[in-house]
């Protein structure tokens, strides 16, 4: 329910992705090509049991689980790879300053990454905006409050 959750972020952005023809099926073939998202950042409120993937007659998922920040780029299809590290890099700045040199960081690479453009008001590097596009916080979004989210935040892309 919506008291559970506290909207922290949310991508600046459409982020997109073509499916590969021999992921679509035979008959959405021509119809289907893709996706555009925008991700949301949210903080739990509520409890781990308050969470219901069938509140819906259509539910999109159907387990969750709890996580380090950065596993999802390691077991994603490729082709969503992409817009997985921008959605979840542009989303980063908004997690509580830690430590993120862990098991799961190739050689650390993302934290290296994640330091050096956290402090920096430029994009980050590999990621394109579009023009007149920044990493400013976005206006329509309260900014991070003095409780951050908890370190494992779940995500939910929003399909449209």
């Amino acid at each position: 329910m919506p008291e559970h959750v506290r909207i922290v972020a949310r991508t600046r952005d459409w982020l997109r992705y073509e499916v590969p023809d021999r992921f679509i099926r035979r008959d959405a073939r021509g119809h289907y090509k893709g996706q555009k998202q925008i991700w949301y950042l949210l903080q739990l409120t509520g409890h781990d049991w308050d969470l219901n993937l069938r509140a819906t007659d259509h539910p999109e998922f159907d387990a969750w689980r709890w996580h380090d920040y950065w596993v999802p780029l390691d077991v994603v299809v490729e082709f969503k790879r992409g817009v997985y590290e921008m959605a979840l890099t542009e989303l980063a700045r908004y997690l509580p300053r830690q430590d993120f040199r862990n098991r799961f960081l190739r050689s650390n690479v993302r934290a290296r990454e994640f330091e050096r453009h956290s402090m920096d008001a430029g994009a980050p590097a590999g990621l394109d905006l579009p023009p007149g596009g920044s990493f400013d916080p976005h206006p329509d979004i309260p900014s991070a409050s003095d409780e951050p989210p908890p370190n494992n935040a779940p995500f939910f892309p929003t399909q449209r």
